[in-house]
């Protein structure tokens, strides 16, 4: 077993899983269910084995995701997800594990979406379906929040997402 850190108090439990930000009540419902121990900050990070992952919340941590990455620190990214949160106290989120967006994708069961538009108020999240016949595509663009963590301006993503939707349209 890697040696502990002498700055911190112990209660003689095996620290298994650290996390940021003791005043996010998302974070706080991490903790309670991993048994994390919280950490000051990001720059505490180095003190700590790199074999313990860490768990925060919120896109503009740039610092701790670099730092778990030169370090080969497993993280856990929480965020407000988009599904069903229109209100104002969002109860839906999701957690990425060594990133920041999903991008490995699998097939599963429709079971808990289902449930979510038949029970909960969401018929709106139904999917009616991709229009096949030309016509005009809407672009969302992102906020101010991911172009500044990944480095973009607001016009450059559009212009490039043009650019490539572009490509698409003479490949096809």
């Amino acid at each position: 077993m890697p040696k502990k850190p002498t700055m911190f108090e112990y209660d003689g439990d095996e620290i298994t899983h650290l996390a940021l930000d003791p005043d996010d009540g998302i974070v706080k419902c991490w903790v309670l269910g991993t048994d994390a121990t919280y950490i000051k900050d990001w720059k505490e990070l180095k003190n700590w084995p790199v074999e313990i992952p860490v768990a925060f919340r919120s896109m503009v941590n740039r610092k701790v995701v670099k730092a778990c990455e030169e370090q080969g620190r497993k993280f856990f990214y929480i965020d407000t997800g988009y599904l069903g949160n229109r209100q104002k106290r969002k109860v839906y989120h999701r957690v990425v594990v060594n990133g920041m967006q999903h991008s490995n994708f699998k097939e599963v069961p429709d079971d808990r979406f289902e449930y979510l538009i038949n029970n909960e108020g969401l018929s709106y999240l139904r999917f009616p379906g991709w229009k096949k016949k030309g016509g005009p595509i809407l672009l969302v663009t992102p906020s101010e929040k991911p172009c500044k963590f990944y480095g973009i301006t607001r016009d450059q993503w559009v212009e490039e997402t043009i650019h490539t939707l572009q490509q698409i349209q003479i490949e096809q």
